[in-house]
């Protein structure tokens, strides 16, 4: 039997629509041969099923509709008996299953089995939404670019013992283990992964005495969090950090958050809007965190900025964090009425102070696997530290400049190579971490440091009730009151007058000269500084104790 000759060839139809059910056909022609009792015909069938997304509908043979269950992949076979009808030019055209079944014949009688192969569409995944500024506001996308980043790095030295004792002692060295603050460590870990994994929004206020490692732990947490993100064990997140003392004014926060999310800088009425926006969103985006260290000088009792952060907070699937961090006891209490208070449901975690033997624990770890200290150096520097300010950052700071002490007399070859540091070399670098501030105060005459013990202790009792200023003839009576348990005289108004001024004009306090004895005053300066150079002095020993 010869090949037969193919005639009347057909285009292929066009392709259907998207997300519509249909069937698209490629076919050979057919073909019919002089002699009509010879038939050949060659049928290559292959359709294409797309069909409607989340659809649940199983496969009808009599309708011929195939849609595949929701959130599964599916390549089902589906067998088809196609029968032409007689002595009739099949014809290349889109058609439904049904329509082949009840046309198609052939001569013969036999019935051309056909294979159709359904692939239904991938299941995508949803991928959070990106936040974006838009194009009419923006000021400025991503980081400036500088030509410093192009140049050839130097090679570096290889380092000594005292480059890595350094740099283990570094404030900004966040540790791989946390020593004496696992519990806080714990709490803190559990309420941000809580809130990431459910999508809600939640007030966490951090309290303690400056030192006591607020920061330190909460970055610790950040940083692991990241790790299991990259791992795929938790959602993705935003963090955004700042220092309340370095955002004037309070509103400039809005725009310093939207920053840190998408690298724009804008106003920060435009930042209030987004910010208000996203957050009244559907869930359709990562969640938020964002840190607000020294928040006490951020924050205001009438502060709008403060009330927007909570109602943000309290929004259902706002996703949106804040972690406040701050010195005060009484906050944010202070800051809320009763109302509000019930209505945000705070959550506070107070941070004690560091006692000498977990001063001693924390210096221990930082120098683990280095012997360049002597232990007796080492608690004498942590007794030394909790005797004065309890504060952890003051600890490593003695110890790096002890190390540069001990580097310094290696050099000069006053000890061998293999010497360790002593006491006498940490008594020596306690004098080189005084501040300007503690060596104006340690130089100052007896009544300046009578005035500035008297403010401290009314800032004391005023704190409680959340007041950072006190009026000056309250300070003047303090003075006076001191100077009789002393047994000093007691100096006129004038006198103190210009000792305030002074301190003014060196810029630890902040007042109003013009109202003279009604103006308020406040501290501007580090009270650990203040206590640190008094306690040294026999004629305050039974005062500091009371600040």
């Amino acid at each position: 039997m010869g090949k037969a000759k193919r005639k009347n060839t057909f285009p292929s139809p066009d392709t259907p629509k998207r997300n519509k059910n249909s069937v698209r056909t490629k076919c050979v022609e057919d073909e019919r041969v002089e002699n009509e009792d010879e038939y050949v015909k060659d049928i290559e069938t292959d359709f294409v099923v797309t069909p409607k997304r989340n659809k649940r509908t199983n496969y009808n043979e009599d309708a011929g509709i195939v849609t595949p269950k929701r959130n599964k992949r599916v390549d089902p076979i589906v067998t088809v008996l196609i029968t032409p009808k007689e002595n009739e030019l099949l014809k290349s055209k889109t058609r439904t299953i049904a329509n082949y079944v009840n046309e198609a014949v052939t001569p013969g009688g036999e019935q051309p089995v056909v294979t159709v192969l359904i692939t239904p569409k991938k299941n995508k995944t949803q991928i959070p939404k990106k936040i974006v500024t838009p194009p009419s506001i923006r000021r400025r996308t991503g980081r400036l670019s500088s030509s410093i980043d192009s140049r050839i790095q130097p090679i570096n030295k290889p380092l000594t013992r005292y480059d890595i004792a350094r740099e283990q002692l570094r404030l900004e060295e966040v540790p791989i283990n946390f020593p004496c603050r696992e519990k806080e460590y714990d709490q803190v870990y559990n309420k941000i992964k809580e809130s990431i994994d459910e999508f809600n929004g939640r007030r966490i206020f951090i309290s303690g005495q400056p030192g006591t490692g607020k920061t330190a732990t909460v970055r610790q947490v950040i940083k692991n969090l990241k790790e299991e993100v990259c791992k795929k064990e938790l959602n993705p997140f935003e963090f955004v950090e700042i220092n309340g003392m370095e955002i004037k004014p309070p509103e400039k926060a809005y725009s310093v958050l939207w920053e840190g999310l998408t690298g724009d800088r804008i106003s920060h009425k435009d930042a209030e809007l987004l910010l208000n926006e996203i957050f009244n969103e559907e869930h359709n985006r990562v969640s938020i965190i964002f840190m607000i260290d020294e928040f006490d000088s951020l924050i205001s009792k009438r502060s709008i900025v403060f009330n927007n952060l909570l109602e943000w907070t309290a929004i259902p699937n706002s996703g949106f964090v804040l972690i406040a961090l701050t010195n005060e006891i009484r906050l944010p209490h202070s800051l809320l009425t009763k109302s509000q208070e019930g209505k945000f449901g705070l959550e506070r975690l107070d941070f004690e102070p560091y006692t000498h033997e977990q001063l001693f624990t924390i210096l221990k770890s930082r120098l683990e696997n280095i012997d360049i200290f002597a232990k007796e150096a080492v608690e004498f520097t942590a007794r030394k530290v909790s005797a004065i300010s309890q504060d952890a950052r003051n600890a490593l700071c003695i110890c790096r400049y002890a190390v540069g002490v001990l580097e310094a007399q290696v050099k000069n070859k006053f000890v061998s190579e293999n010497s360790q540091v002593t006491i006498p070399m940490v008594l020596e670098a306690i004098k080189k971490t005084n501040t300007p501030w503690k060596r104006y105060i340690s130089r100052s005459s007896l009544r300046v440091k009578i005035f500035l013990c008297s403010l401290l202790l009314l800032l004391k009792e005023s704190k409680k009730s959340g007041k950072d200023e006190i009026e000056f003839k309250f300070i003047i009576r303090k003075y006076n009151k001191i100077c009789e348990f002393k047994g000093l005289p007691c100096p006129s108004p004038t006198e103190l007058t210009n000792i305030a001024y002074d301190l003014l004009s060196s810029s630890m306090l902040i007042m109003d000269p013009s109202k003279d004895i009604d103006s308020f005053i406040k501290f501007n300066g580090i009270e650990n500084d203040v206590n640190s150079v008094l306690s040294n002095e026999l004629f305050f020993k039974d005062l500091v104790g009371c600040i």
